[in-house]
């Protein structure tokens, strides 16, 4: 859980600056390990990579 809009902002920043650089790995390393990621052009969701 966050613990202030501060943190809530990098974390926001750190996955848009990976999406921006096409690093994938990175984007991963954003997600809570539980995190389910849903896909609008299929409507199914599945784990993050680091699960």
């Amino acid at each position: 859980m966050m613990e202030s809009p501060t943190e809530a902002a990098d974390v926001a920043e750190r996955f848009f600056r990976a999406v921006e650089k096409g690093d994938i790995d990175e984007v991963g390393q954003v997600y809570a390990p539980s995190a389910r990621i849903w896909h609008n052009f299929s409507g199914r969701t599945r784990a993050s990579r680091r699960t």
